[in-house]
Order: structure tokens, then sequence, then C-alpha cells
């Protein structure tokens, strides 16, 4: 393939044909998307198990972790009033 365009056009061009390219040569039952509600990226799962739920690009298995431990321990700071 031979781009023939530039910029914003060239970029979804390429995205697509990558992911175009992953769908011909790869699982597709791998593929899913971020289990983070605010990211939206897609996560190719290269487990084992098929347990792979976060992308690594933007850190967002970490940052729902944090999440879960701060709602945990708030809820267990409550004091009954």
């Amino acid at each position: 393939m031979v781009p023939h365009a530039s910029g914003v056009t060239r970029a979804l061009g390429e995205v697509a044909a990558s992911f175009a390219e992953l769908l011909a040569t790869g699982d597709p039952t791998r593929i899913k998307v971020c289990a983070n509600r605010d990211c939206g990226w897609f996560v190719y799962d290269e487990s084992r198990n098929r347990t792979r739920r976060w992308c690594e690009s933007t850190g967002c298995g970490n940052l729902i972790k944090v999440r879960r431990y701060r709602e945990r321990h708030r809820r267990s700071n409550r004091t009954p009033r």
C-alpha cells in the first residue's frame, strides 16, 4: 500500500489499514475495548487465559485499580450517624 494523502487523513488511513491487517491475520475474538469507561481504546488480548481488560498506553489498569481501592476505603471509613 502506498499512501496518497497527508496529515490527519493519512494517519486515519494507516490506523484503518493496521486494524484491517489485525482482523485478517490475528484472532478477532481477542480484540476488546478497554474496560475503562473513559478510554475507548482497543486492546488485543494476548494473555493465555484471555482476561486482559485494559489498554497499556494510557495506564488504565492502574487507574481503575486506584479508583476501586479508594472507593473501598471510602466506604469502610464512613461512620454511621
